[in-house]
This record gives C-alpha cells, sequence and structure tokens, in this order.
C-alpha cells in the first residue's frame, strides 16, 4: 500500500483523532451516509473502498460547503466476530478510514471516530454471509 507509511505516522503521531467508544443514537443511524464494507477479522483498505471514501470526500466538499461541517466515521464489527476483539476490530476500521480522509486533506478537526463494536448490527440476526457482511462495516455521516 502506498500510503501505509503516512498512516501508521498519522496514527502513531497521535493525530489518531478525537475517538469515543459508544452507541450511536437512532438519529445518527437513520441519516445518509456511506457505507464501507469489510471482510471477516479485516480492517484493510481495497480500492473498492477507497473509492467509497473517496464519494463521501466529493459529497462533503462539493454539495455540503457550508451546511456539512464534520464527518462522523462510525465504526461497526459483525456479531460473529469475536465478542472479546469487536470493538477494537471496529475502531480499527474506524481509523484505517479516518486515515484515508486525513490523506486525502479532510481537516482533523472535522472528523469524529466511534466504535460500536457489534452493539448495533445492520442486520441483526444474520441469515448468510452477505447478511453478516452487511454489519463488518464503517458508516460515514456528513454533518
Amino acid at each position: 500500500m502506498v500510503y501505509s507509511g503516512l498512516r501508521i505516522a498519522l496514527l502513531m503521531a497521535g493525530l489518531c483523532l478525537a475517538s469515543a467508544t459508544g452507541v450511536p443514537v437512532a438519529a445518527a443511524q437513520a441519516a445518509p451516509g456511506f457505507v464501507v464494507t469489510f471482510p471477516q477479522g479485516s480492517a484493510e483498505l481495497t480500492m473498492e473502498q477507497r473509492r467509497v471514501i473517496l464519494a463521501a470526500i466529493r459529497r462533503f466538499r462539493e454539495n455540503c460547503r457550508r451546511r456539512c461541517t464534520q464527518i462522523e466515521v462510525i465504526g461497526h464489527a459483525s456479531p460473529s466476530e469475536s465478542p472479546g476483539t469487536a470493538v477494537a476490530l471496529s475502531h480499527q476500521r474506524a481509523e484505517e478510514v479516518a486515515a484515508d480522509l486525513l490523506i486525502e486533506g479532510i481537516g482533523i478537526d472535522q472528523i469524529t471516530v466511534r466504535a460500536v463494536g457489534a452493539a448495533a448490527p445492520a442486520v441483526p440476526n444474520p441469515k448468510n454471509e452477505e447478511d453478516d457482511a452487511r454489519n463488518r462495516r464503517v458508516v460515514l455521516l456528513l454533518h
């Protein structure tokens, strides 16, 4: 990955953003946003996931001009992922997405990172892998 050194430097330099852990409020879950999904147990970003992030950045810069001032990055894990690591994995996913936002020029003061683990599944009772995959995500909300 081209940005891996920069990403690590940003995260290790204390620019890990204002992180918080907690369940998002119902209004935040209902707000329109962008969703980046992840493979089981992974927080690594692919080019396809970066396209979603870039679309969110475009919307933030072009359509939100004065109305949007914040990007809320909410990391999620699937109930099928290890309960002991779900919050940490959801936080790692959110930080990876936030690092891409920083690399693309979004200000650190415009990003809020939260991790909720498996506490707020998109599909509460997944019946198959496709349903379960929808729970392994980062949601970007433009405020």
